[in-house]
Order: structure tokens, then C-alpha cells, then sequence
């Protein structure tokens, strides 16, 4: 390190969460509380507002609906029932005929239909017609779908491993005709069932486990053809799959991947060999994924190994597809609306259109992402030199945006992987100078900040303070 000369500090941009990597590669982020990822470095993430009661029971699926007049409604589904929320009370819009352990929904035109999975073998497909908030079963749809889409022009519905599509601009007739379009087939291509679908464009994916199909709307006598796009990559449920604008992005079976219609591509990343060590394997298939438009982020909302009420989520990793940069979190979430769509946000020019979120005690909550930000915290990698001391003088945090309040504490290890020690939260200066003064081999920060910001690096000044 030389001769320590004062205001001679090293500046070190913030990174992403890469848990992967050694654990003192340089700006790199190894924990964040109430972070999302921004093009510059990270700021804090709005805290949820409820809107609405909790539900009595646990949500087995929600959508946030968008009609043609651009009024819009909240559903659920709890098992057997089905609710929407009539301004902050919960009213019944219908039962299930069977008892489910999931629930799916799409959207055609003013028509919202839903499915599930669960026990029995009377379940078809419900619709709430024209804006309507009661739900009917479809009595000539197919039996026991699990997984429903839309697109132009008709609807797809999945069962096992066979594929269903409506009548050409009529999602209430399944009746197999080449005058109308509605047909049906299987997808022999790969073993198992289809386990989620998105629309991207005017065409189709779905996924099995370990395969992806794409399917293109062919006219009569077929209706659908189907091919596979892969053979080795899948997904777990509806809830790892997100569409967005011209691309369909996913939790894989081994990593986060990204579609466009063709062979599957790894989403950049260094955290997913944390990821399935902290992910409760028995618990994937209900990860709830939802895009975040006008930040451009992706969220994945999982339940850990250590969440003390599975299923509900309680952690999520978050993806800027702009800044190509990951965080991770900790909001408890037990169904996000809309999912598999391109964003839970409605498109309209005011706070209404913010996400929602069912939270972990099944409460309807609105988050603006737009909107100012609150209380956030980011842990840093180590910096340091396997062979000498050193002794952290100050730390300063670059920012875009100040925050109200910062507070920054300081650790140092002299052998990487045992436990830090800490003299303390360093002493904040009037020249924005955090004052450390720590010895140790390896240094690390934790920057706590409250109120709108943006953070994007960190000063750091050392001298050498030997060898031992």
C-alpha cells in the first residue's frame, strides 16, 4: 500500500450481489435490506402501502385486471373460492368445483379466466365475462388445465402434456372445428407436464421441467404448431416465468435464463450457486416473478431456507436488465397479481398503476417503484492484502442523490471466512468522511441510509500498519 498519504483515497464502484465470487472481489455487494438495482448503483426500494383486508386464508393466486375502459379489479383465489376486492373488503366472486393447491389466471379482451391444480377431476376452465366479478365454469373446456394463456386472437390451455386452444376470437367455445380454430394436441416432444406458458408476440413458449416448446399459430387443419426449443431447460412453475417486451425471461431448473423464441440463453449472473443453496428446493415451483416496467427490473420472490412459514416468500433477487445488475432482498409475499404478464403495473399516468403485492399475512399492498424511496442497507465485499495490515482511516459513500441520514459500520478480519469484528459505526465528519480507524488484514463496510438516494461507490483511504 506505500506510505499512507492523506486524500489519497481508492474509489471503488458499487458492482451487483455476487455471493459466487471470492468473498473480496472488489464492489461487490455480499447482502442488501430494501435495495433495487439502478443503472448507476442502488437506491432504496418504497416501502408497500396497503390498499385492502387480508384475505382469510392463503392466496393460491391473484391478477390485477385491466379492462378496455380502463377501469381496473383485483382477484384472488383462496382454496375452493375465488374473491375480488370491492374497495378495501374482499367480496366473493365465485367457488372452485374442487379443492386446489394453485390457482392460474389470463386475460381476453374484457374476460378474465382462471385454473388449478389440486385434487378432482371436475375443474375446466372459469371466466368472469365483460368486466364481471363472477366467476362461471366454461362446460365445454377442457378438463383439468393447469396452466392458461392468451394472445391474439385465442386463448391456450394446458393439461398434462396435451395443449387446448379456444375458437378463434371466442374464449368460450373448445370445441374442436377447423372452421373456428379450436383444437387440441400433445406435446410428445419431452416427458411431463407443462408447468407454465407465456405469450411472446403472437406465439407461445411452454415449459415442462426440463424442456421448452415454442408454438406458432398455423391456421386450419392444425390450429397450433408446436417445436422444441430445448431439450435440457425448463422451469417450475408459472411464477419463474416473466414476459416482457420481446423477450420471456425465467428461474431455470440451474440458473436464470432468457428467451426470444429461440434456444434459451443464461442470464449473466454470479449468484445462482448461492441461490439454490439458499432456495427451499421443495418450494420452487412457487416463486413468484413479476417485471417492473418503468425501472426495468426483474424480481424473483422465493421462499429460503430460512423462512419460518413456507410457502410464503421471503426473500427475492431482483435483475436491472438496463445496468445488467443484480441485489437481493427480504419482503414477505405470498402472491404477486398479473404474474407471467409483461408487468403488474396497469399502464396509467398516475400512482394506480403501481405493483401489487399480497404480503405474508395475505394483506393487498401498493408498491410504488416509481416513487421516493426509504430505509435501505448494502454490506460490501472485502478489501484488503493477504500479506499486510492495514488501517482503515475513512470511508466516504459517491452518491447521485444524498440521503437524509447515513450510517456506515465498519468490519475487519484477519483470516477470510471466520467471523468480523467491529470497533464500532465509524464517526460521521461534516466533510461526508466516515472516520474508522480499524487494524485488521480485510476491511468491509455496511452503509445503512434513510430517505430518497443513490448510491454508486465507495471512497476508501488506508495505511500500512505492517505485517503480522
Amino acid at each position: 500500500m506505500g506510505v499512507y498519504q492523506i486524500g489519497k483515497p481508492i474509489e471503488v464502484p458499487l458492482r451487483d450481489f455476487a455471493p459466487d465470487l471470492p468473498i473480496d472481489t472488489a464492489g461487490i455487494i455480499l447482502d442488501a435490506v430494501g435495495a433495487q438495482p439502478t443503472l448507476s448503483g442502488f437506491r432504496p426500494l418504497p416501502n408497500p402501502t396497503n390498499i385492502g383486508d387480508a384475505l382469510h386464508a392463503a392466496p393460491l393466486g391473484s391478477y390485477h385486471a385491466y379492462y378496455s375502459d380502463e377501469t381496473r379489479r383485483l382477484f384472488a383465489a383462496t382454496a375452493g373460492r375465488l374473491w375480488y376486492l370491492n374497495g378495501t373488503s374482499w367480496a366473493s366472486a365465485g367457488n372452485f368445483p374442487s379443492s386446489l393447491s394453485y390457482v392460474r389466471f389470463a386475460q381476453f379482451g374484457d374476460d378474465v379466466l382462471c385454473v388449478g391444480a389440486g385434487s378432482g377431476s371436475d375443474k375446466k376452465i372459469l371466466r368472469a365475462a365483460n368486466k364481471g366479478t363472477a366467476f362461471a365454469v366454461i362446460s365445454v373446456s377442457p378438463a383439468d388445465p393447469t396452466v392458461i394463456v392468451s394472445m391474439e386472437g385465442q386463448v391456450l390451455a394446458f393439461a398434462g402434456q396435451n395443449w387446448f386452444s379456444s375458437a378463434a376470437g371466442d374464449d368460450g367455445d373448445w370445441v374442436a372445428d377447423v372452421a373456428t380454430l379450436a383444437a387440441t394436441g400433445t406435446l410428445y416432444g419431452a416427458p411431463g407436464p407443462v408447468v407454465a406458458a407465456a405469450a411472446i408476440y403472437d406465439n407461445a413458449v411452454a415449459f415442462k421441467k426440463n424442456s421448452i416448446f415454442l408454438g406458432r399459430q398455423s391456421g386450419p387443419p392444425h390450429s397450433w404448431e408446436w417445436e422444441p426449443i430445448s431439450k435440457q431447460v425448463g422451469t417450475w412453475g408459472q411464477g419463474c416465468v416473466i414476459a416482457g417486451p420481446g423477450w420471456v425471461d425465467f428461474l431455470g431448473v440451474d440458473d436464470f435464463y432468457e428467451t426470444t423464441g429461440y434456444a434459451p440463453e443464461r442470464i449473466p449472473n454470479n449468484l445462482k450457486d448461492w441461490f439454490f443453496r439458499k432456495a427451499n428446493p421443495t418450494y420452487l415451483p412457487d416463486t413468484q416473478g413479476w417485471y417492473d416496467a418503468s425501472q426495468g427490473t426483474i424480481y424473483w420472490h422465493f421462499v429460503s431456507n430460512d423462512a419460518a412459514l413456507p410457502p410464503t416468500c421471503d426473500m427475492f433477487v431482483s435483475y436491472n436488465r438496463r445496468a445488467k445488475r443484480w441485489c437481493v432482498g427480504y419482503l414477505e409475499v405470498s402472491s404477486v397479481p398479473y404474474l407471467g404478464n409483461a408487468s403488474v403495473q396497469v399502464p396509467l399516468p398516475t400512482s394506480a398503476n403501481a405493483t401489487i403485492l399480497l404480503d405474508g399475512t395475505y394483506a393487498p399492498n401498493r408498491l410504488f417503484t416509481g416513487g421516493t424511496g426509504a430505509a435501505m442497507s448494502l454490506l460490501t465485499g472485502y478489501y484488503g492484502d493477504p500479506g499486510r495490515m492495514s488501517q482503515l482511516m475513512r470511508v466516504r459513500p459517491k452518491y447521485n442523490t444524498r440521503p437524509t441520514t447515513e450510517i456506515l459500520t465498519p468490519f475487519y478480519a484477519n483470516i477470510l471466512g471466520k467471523p468480523d469484528s467491529t470497533p464500532g459505526v465509524a464517526i460521521l465528519g461534516d466533510d461526508g468522511w466516515h472516520y474508522a480507524l480499524q487494524t485488521g488484514r480485510y476491511h468491509r463496510v455496511r452503509l445503512a441510509t434513510d430517505g430518497d438516494c443513490e448510491v454508486t461507490a465507495l471512497a476508501a483511504e488506508f495505511r500500512d500498519a505492517g505485517v503480522q
